[in-house]
Parts: C-alpha cells; structure tokens; sequence
C-alpha cells in the first residue's frame, strides 16, 4: 500500500471479503486488514486501500453501499473517519 491509507468497513466479514475480491478483479490494490472493535464492533476486519482511489473503489463498490460501515483514513494505528 501507498501512503495514505484509507480504510472500508462493512458489517460482516463475509462483505469485506467480497469488496476485497470486486477490488481485486477490477486491478486496484486492496488488502484486509484487522480493525479495533471500537471502529467495528460487528465486523473485526476491514479492507484498507490507497485513499487516493477512494472514490473509484466507492464507484466499484456501489452494489455494497447498503453493508457499508465507515470510511477511515489510517493515521499510525488510529483510525480517522472521513467526511462525508
């Protein structure tokens, strides 16, 4: 991953794994990676991607927007949430 580092979170691991895949087939980079049960209490994984190619997987991922959690940016081993 490039820096900076954004992260999606969904409401089961199932969702993750799928947006994980769609980004993957489509050629962007996407990796899953744990998440603090305080960012997702539901799910305790998440799929981090480069921020700049947030509105892109956004685009790919519009068929999961309902299961969709938040959107992060990665600071360190915080979490941010992105507007919007």
């Amino acid at each position: 991953m490039t820096s900076p580092a954004c992260a999606l979170t969904f409401l089961s691991v199932h969702d993750v794994i799928k947006a994980e895949k769609l980004a993957l087939a489509a050629g962007l980079r996407a990796r899953l990676i744990p998440v603090p049960k305080q960012i997702s209490p539901e799910c305790g994984m998440a799929l981090q991607i480069d921020c700049e190619r947030l509105s892109k997987i956004e685009e790919l991922l519009a068929p999961l927007q309902a299961r969709r959690v938040g959107s992060f940016r990665i600071a360190g081993a915080a979490f941010e949430p992105l507007e919007g």
